[in-house]
């Protein structure tokens, strides 16, 4: 199923053709602070920093949907599907 991202131009209007988009949301180590840090490209004001895996999934589980709905992005077609494109791991 293709997902389009809720950054592309036309989103809103897909969203209520009701097309599935997405969000992409970077999350990465920063071993000076012992935390990931997640941003994403496609949501301003998304950033977000956790000690665990498990706790970064819970925050943008939590602020995805805050953010769309503060910034008035068509939510109710946002699938809230967490994909981990690469191992979160760090040494």
């Amino acid at each position: 199923m293709f997902r389009y991202p809720i950054s592309w131009f036309g989103a809103r209007l897909l969203a209520k053709l009701k097309v599935n988009l997405s969000v992409r949301v970077k999350v990465e180590f920063d071993p000076e602070a012992n935390v990931y840090i997640a941003s994403s490209p496609d949501l301003t004001g998304l950033i977000l920093e956790a000690e665990t895996v498990e706790e970064m999934i819970n925050e943008i589980a939590e602020w995805v949907p805050n953010l769309l709905n503060d910034q008035e992005q068509p939510l109710a077609m946002v699938e809230s599907t967490i994909t981990h494109h690469q191992p979160l791991a760090h040494a």
